[in-house]
């Protein structure tokens, strides 16, 4: 309850520095502004396909080592017990192997991901900075699920504004 207080009487104080000192303020949905950023979009589509591929390699390659398993249990009778024993240690390594590879793989392809939000991100932030000094408003929050914003005049929303300048080809 003190937090909603605390908020409400932000966003007043925030209504009534607009209303007496004449700044502008605005908002962006950034829902919406991620779901229609089209570099976001086209980085979330290649990522997908990374990740699928990545799982079909992973169960490729244990389809494999399971046949290798498979081999292992079928011959197992007609193996001296040193020989079983050191396959079966060749297995576990290998699936030690396995295992971590893909540890990896996923690891590497996260950190990719990562960084290529943080840099559209970085993109999206200096466009709204752009719109928000070029049109003279001295707040643009930020709107989505989480209630950052409780109420916002629907017109001082500048969302599509900011998407057609992030998505403007050049």
């Amino acid at each position: 309850m003190k937090k909603f207080i605390l908020l409400f009487s932000v966003l007043l104080l925030l209504a009534s520095c607009e209303q007496t000192s004449g700044e502008k303020t605005a908002y962006v949905n950034n829902e919406t502004l991620f779901e229609e950023f089209e570099a976001f979009s086209a980085s979330t589509e290649r990522f997908d396909k990374k990740q699928q591929q990545l799982q079909e390699e992973a169960q490729r390659e244990g389809q494999k080592f399971q046949q290798k398993v498979q081999e292992f249990q079928e011959n197992f009778q007609n193996m001296s017990e040193k020989e079983a024993e050191e396959t079966q240690t060749q297995l576990i390594q290998e699936q030690q192997r396995l295992e971590t590879a893909m540890q990896q793989q996923e690891s590497q392809l996260r950190n990719e991901m990562n960084q290529t939000q943080d840099s559209l991100e970085n993109i999206l932030m200096t466009k709204v900075k752009e719109y928000a000094e070029k049109n003279n408003y001295s707040y643009v929050f930020g709107m989505n699920e989480n209630y950052n914003l409780i109420y916002a005049n629907d017109s001082k929303d500048i969302t599509e504004d900011v998407l057609d300048l992030i998505n403007k080809k050049d």
